[in-house]
Formats: C-alpha cells, structure tokens, sequence
C-alpha cells in the first residue's frame, strides 16, 4: 500500500481526480475506439476507477439492501473480487482510490478502505453528527475527505491508513460537495456561490 506508484492519468476519483478536473493527457487514447469488453451488474452502477491495473466500481443491486464495491480486470472486465458489501440505506456510488487503497462510503456515513489488490477490508468507520452522505468520497494526500449534511454540514478528514478522524470541520452544507484538492488547500463549494478554501 504505502509507497504505491499512482499512473498521474489513472482515474481515482470522481472526474478522473483529486482537482476533479475531468482530465486525461494519455497520447496512446486515440480514435478510432473499439469496444473491449462489457460488464453488466444488476441494479444501478456508479462511475468507474481505473487505477492499479484494474476498473473499480461501486454497485446498488436491484433487489438487494444497501451498496457494494467490485474490482474489474482491466484487460478482459473478469471479476477480481467483490462485490463486498459496504452496507446504506441508499444510493451512494461513490469510491476513491489512492495508494494502493479503494475509499467508499455508504449513504449514512459508513467509509470502508479496501486493499485493491485483494478486496479485504482494512478499515471501517461510522461517521457521526450528520445523516446524509450523497457527495463524491476524496483520497489523496493522507487522507480521505468526505462532506456530510443534514444539520449545517461537516467536511471530514480521516487517516487513510487507520481510518481515525484526523480533523473535521463545519462548513455551509449542501451535501453534493465533493472536497476537490491540490498542493495548496482543500476546496469545497455550496449553493448561494459559497466556496471555501482549507489548509
């Protein structure tokens, strides 16, 4: 885990990245495109992280409770593992990878760490003092920044290695924030033109 090499155009969050800025500058990605391979999951299917060698994805079955996450051959769409469940009431779908770890959170404030090479769990940890978790999870840097609404809203930060609270902090709410990060902060942003920027 520690020490991983990260491909700098691998997709590891929401919009390709930490800044989820949506880009990619992968010279080799040129047209004409043909299709590789298809997966299909029952139920709904949120957007996919490519990353380590393998597409990453988080899965609400149909006809089942709660979220899971699966782990793709890049190759040929086969099933590495999964899909684990990582429980909610609702639809999340959302995932991050950073450092040889996959990130997802449930719809009430569950985030699982997953190695992403094997799909055990290393860490669990319930988040308190909100009860809606709709936004995009962020793994970068050390950490792992969830934002979380209901009353006000809270940003967190959790040990992407223990899964502790490192810090958390009360922010303006609207809880489809997803924390965007680079080398100088962590930006959040809210309905009523509200961004703001934290060390």
């Amino acid at each position: 885990a520690d020490g991983v090499p990260v491909d700098p155009d691998a997709a590891v969050a929401y919009q390709q990245n930490p800044a989820h800025d949506g880009s990619v500058t992968d010279p080799g990605f040129v047209a004409p495109f043909r299709r590789a391979w298809t997966r299909t999951f029952e139920g709904k299917v949120g957007y996919p992280l490519v990353a380590a060698g393998r597409v990453f994805v988080a899965i609400a079955p149909t006809y089942e409770f709660g979220n899971k996450v699966a782990a793709l051959s890049i190759d040929d769409g086969s099933l590495l593992w999964g899909p684990v469940s990582i429980g909610g009431s609702d639809w999340s779908g959302s995932i991050a990878y950073d450092d040889g770890r996959v990130f997802a959170i449930d719809s009430d404030g569950g985030v699982t760490a997953f190695d992403a090479t094997t799909g055990d769990v290393i860490w669990d940890t319930q988040l308190t003092g909100q009860w809606g978790f709709r936004a995009p999870v962020t793994a970068s840097k050390g950490l792992v920044l969830v934002e979380g609404d209901g009353v006000g809203g809270t940003l967190y930060a959790l040990d992407q290695g223990t899964g502790e609270l490192s810090w958390s902090v009360d922010v303006m709410g609207g809880g489809r924030s997803a924390p965007a990060v680079d080398d100088t902060g962590v930006y959040v942003s809210y309905d009523c033109h509200d961004v703001v920027k934290l060390d």
